[in-house]
């Protein structure tokens, strides 16, 4: 019995050491299934969503990222992106902790164009979403004769000049989307038409003026919803595009930068003692009140107030504005 046993044995081992290589070859993924849609040169248009904005600044670290690029390495189709030198543009945010919330800055690189890696590409970028653009910026034109460089200058805003760079490639988003005779288009546009308002806590928007003076409330719904039907119109005109993809607007107030600090703030109030906050317009000191008790008509605490949190409850009548919306 011993003797088998053995014999066993070793035809066990013999036979395992004898076994076929195992290794799974993976093999290189085909082309992708698109459909009918034709990715040959796919053109995307936004903002700061588009164009791969994150942690408050622009940078070639987080560009990658951006949903427009993911599709254009999806669908294996050549896609050039402005690439903005690290740390970016903006001053980027790094999250340090989460109790106590602690972020710290990095420094930004100048809004310069030698910050952008491949300005002198000789074409417009597919990527052309711009960040803090409004959905009037698309097609406008304006200002774009030097180099969009007095378009930025009139926006505050460096990155018309740094993304459309040349009025030549043509004068507007929309005119250098179109020079690229795309094949497809995503359209993202139209979050900062409200989005400005509500993160300024009131302070500044992006109106025409037709009501209230220009730039103190969200755009006008009459004429959003004629440029975007000129938008539409005219992404539709262009040659050769097989599909365009449009995204909804998000609600807004439902987005963390309104919704992060609350329940943080609200731990620090002490039973009975209300929050003080100053109402948009006030210039004054602050005089309005809430408990944060969950009520609709409670402010909203901007995620720029996580400086503040930590005053709650002490002496000395420290106010400001980037507190409360």
């Amino acid at each position: 019995m011993n003797i088998f046993l053995s014999a066993f044995a070793l035809c066990l081992i013999l036979s395992s050491g004898c076994a076929e290589d195992e290794t799974t070859v993976i093999q290189p993924a085909g082309p992708p299934n698109t459909g009918s849609a034709d990715f040959t040169r796919y053109v995307a248009i936004g903002n700061s969503i588009t164009a791969g904005y994150q942690s408050s600044a622009l940078s070639q670290r987080d560009q990658p990222q951006s949903f427009s690029n993911l599709l254009a390495k999806q669908v294996q189709t050549s896609f050039e992106v402005p690439w903005i030198k690290d740390p970016g543009i903006g001053g980027r945010l790094r999250l340090v902790s989460l109790s106590p919330l602690t972020l710290v800055q990095e420094q930004s690189v100048p809004p310069v164009g030698s910050s952008n890696l491949n300005i002198a590409l000789a074409r417009p970028y597919n990527n052309l979403g711009i960040t803090g653009a409004i959905l009037y910026d698309i097609m406008d034109t304006t200002d774009a004769s030097a180099n969009f460089v007095n378009k930025s200058a009139a926006r505050g805003n460096p990155f018309f000049a740094l993304i459309l760079r040349n009025s030549a490639l043509g004068r507007s988003a929309f005119q250098q989307a179109r020079n690229l005779t795309p094949t497809f288009i995503t359209c993202w546009i139209g979050s900062n038409d409200v989005l400005g308002y509500a993160t300024s806590g009131g302070l500044s928007g992006s109106n025409a003026g037709l009501a209230a003076p220009p730039r103190t409330l969200p755009t006008e719904s009459s004429l959003f919803g004629l440029w975007y039907s000129q938008l539409l119109d005219s992404l539709q005109s262009i040659p050769l595009v097989t599909g365009i993809i449009t995204a909804n607007i998000p609600n807004i107030p439902s987005l963390p930068f309104f919704t992060t600090l609350g329940p943080q703030i609200h731990a620090k109030l002490l039973p009975g003692i209300p929050l003080r906050y100053q109402r948009n317009g006030n210039k004054g000191a602050a005089s309005d009140t809430t408990t944060l008790g969950g009520s609709p008509a409670d402010p909203y605490i901007l995620l720029t107030g996580f400086t503040y949190a930590p005053l709650l409850g002490l002496p000395g009548g420290k106010w400001d504005r980037d507190i409360a919306a």
